[in-house]
């Protein structure tokens, strides 16, 4: 993915483009560092999904945008409690959690969501969410 990142980046013939690979648990950015963290699929594929949420948090300046997909479940939904069942096996086979409850964004005091969008449908089930948090 990022040689694909780096030719694209070549055809915006651009110079303020940097792309690095770094643990998304422990990033060495500088804390508040930016307007604008997206995380597309990343919650949900990475080990420590809260301390990847602080990571972005972190390096996210007051006022900022911290924009995620992922997999969201409802645990109030059977759909979910289906879904759930199968997470050893994603996690192990296709490499994403399906734990991720609708709730986990809550225990982040220093952001507030301001969008939530159901993303990704397959046959009327919404398989992702787009969150959009502001950095309080």
């Amino acid at each position: 993915m990022l040689s694909l990142a780096h030719a694209k980046a070549k055809r915006f013939r651009r110079k303020n483009i940097t792309l690095s690979i770094m643990d998304a648990q422990k990033m060495t950015f500088r804390s508040n560092s930016f307007d604008m963290v997206v995380a597309a699929s990343v919650i949900s594929a990475v080990e420590d999904p809260t301390a990847t949420m602080k990571e972005m948090i972190r390096v996210t300046k007051k006022g900022g945008k911290i924009a995620v997909i992922t997999n969201v479940r409802n645990r109030e939904s059977l759909k979910s409690q289906i879904i759930k069942r199968f997470d050893p096996l994603t996690k192990k086979f296709l490499g994403f959690r399906t734990d991720i409850d609708s709730d986990f964004f809550q225990k982040f005091k220093d952001i507030r969501m301001i969008e939530k969008e159901n993303v990704n449908n397959l046959f009327g089930f919404p398989l992702s969410s787009f969150i959009l948090f502001e950095k309080i």
